[in-house]
């Protein structure tokens, strides 16, 4: 696993190698940037266009990075403590546009933003809704909620990273809405500190005119206050912090036993529409 030094130096490196090619960080490692310290990658994960993979992955050889031998789609970062760090290379046949993107650190890098990390976590759970453990259903939401009361901590100078309309398309689908916040109501008040306007049935001001559900409409599980898996247990829990005006800062929690694949919360050939959910790692 890469502590959050490791991250951000990698970060950095990507930053300063691929300014003239579209991409951004994505996955664990965006979250580790932006300050989630309950579970470490063993990669780094970037998205970009279909036609940029193979330029950058090209690019990055002709640097001096070395290739995976286990992974076509990928190279080596050499860290200043000797260790190698692999980068895994996803990309979207379409849709990398509408992707919205900051840039970051002293290297620049591109990162997503923490509205389009909750949006590809919502079709992750949409898209496993009725074949998945209850344990990894709460391991959506207590991604979410940390995400959640991220955005609430930024600045209103810098509103790209809080929802709007726009910014919550699969937020306030339906197909998600409904059953998640059935299934986890703590969350409502973290949706509206996040910027959704919430109604007082629990319901949303800016319901799309037309939903597409990702899949049939069923009735969500049951989840019970007393859960071993609620949001309210220790294990995992998401926590807050005042954190000025830095989305990166020093601080360490312990490591989770269980965490998502990289891919539930990373955009990839599978994506806008559609996730790829692995096991757990």
């Amino acid at each position: 696993m890469m502590d959050v030094d490791t991250v951000n130096e990698v970060i950095e490196c990507v930053g300063r190698l691929f300014d003239h090619i579209p991409y951004a960080v994505c996955g664990t490692a965006a979250l580790i940037y932006y300050g989630y310290r309950s579970y470490f990658p063993d990669h780094i994960s970037i998205t970009c266009p279909e036609e940029s993979k193979e330029a950058i992955r090209c690019w990055a050889l002709a640097k001096g990075m070395t290739p995976l031998p286990d992974n076509p789609d990928g190279f080596s970062v050499r860290v200043a403590s000797g260790r190698t760090c692999p980068v895994c290379i996803k990309f979207m046949k379409n849709g990398f546009e509408a992707l919205e993107r900051v840039r970051v650190g002293p290297g620049q890098a591109s990162m997503v933003t923490l509205p389009s990390i909750a949006n590809t976590i919502a079709r992750s759970y949409v898209s496993r809704l009725h074949n998945s453990s209850t344990e990894r259903q709460a391991l959506y939401a207590r991604y979410l909620a940390w995400i959640l009361k991220r955005m609430a901590e930024v600045p209103p100078t810098d509103p790209i990273q809080r929802f709007t309309p726009e910014r919550a398309k699969d937020i306030i689908n339906r197909s998600f809405w409904i059953p998640f916040t059935l299934s986890y109501p703590e969350t409502v008040p973290l949706f509206t500190a996040a910027g959704l306007e919430i109604q007082g049935d629990g319901g949303l001001m800016d319901w799309p005119q037309i939903d597409v559900p990702s899949v049939p409409a069923q009735r969500p599980r049951a989840r019970t206050s007393t859960s071993r898996y609620s949001l309210n247990n220790s294990h995992g829990r998401s926590q807050s912090h005042n954190f000025a005006n830095t989305y990166n800062y020093n601080y360490s929690q312990s490591q989770t036993r269980h965490s998502l694949h990289d891919s539930d919360l990373s955009e990839s050939s599978t994506s806008t529409k559609e996730i790829a959910i692995n096991s757990f790692p």
